[in-house]
């Protein structure tokens, strides 16, 4: 995995919590993902209520961990940039289970066992 970056991290812990597992880096099955996805688009149709959606989960982090000031103004621009990353590519997948994980970069995801 020599590409796993920060955003790929964050991505994944804030899709496991959407779909009420916790806020961890865990790889997913495609429809694990397709849950959370789900359950963040609920919450509005377009990219910018996902957006505030993945935003949301690391603010909720910051309360959590009882961060100072100074950290939290730090990590928001973290934050911010890994949400707008993962928008732009989740927002763009058809939400279906038949999505192949090859084609997701952003979120740890379990890629299935051939025969």
């Amino acid at each position: 995995m020599d590409d796993l970056r920060f955003g790929m991290l964050f991505a994944t812990s804030v899709l496991n919590q959407a779909h009420g597992k916790p806020f961890r880096p865990e790889s997913m099955t495609v429809s694990e993902m397709c849950l959370g996805l789900n359950k963040l688009r609920k919450q509005g149709t377009d990219s910018r209520s996902m957006t505030e959606g993945f935003v949301n989960a690391g603010h909720r982090q910051f309360d959590r961990l009882g961060m100072e000031r100074a950290e939290q103004d730090i990590l928001e621009r973290f934050i911010e940039s890994w949400s707008l990353a993962a928008v732009e590519e989740l927002d763009l997948l058809p939400i279906q289970n038949s999505i192949d994980p090859q084609w997701v970069r952003i979120v740890l995801l379990k890629i299935p066992e051939s025969c």
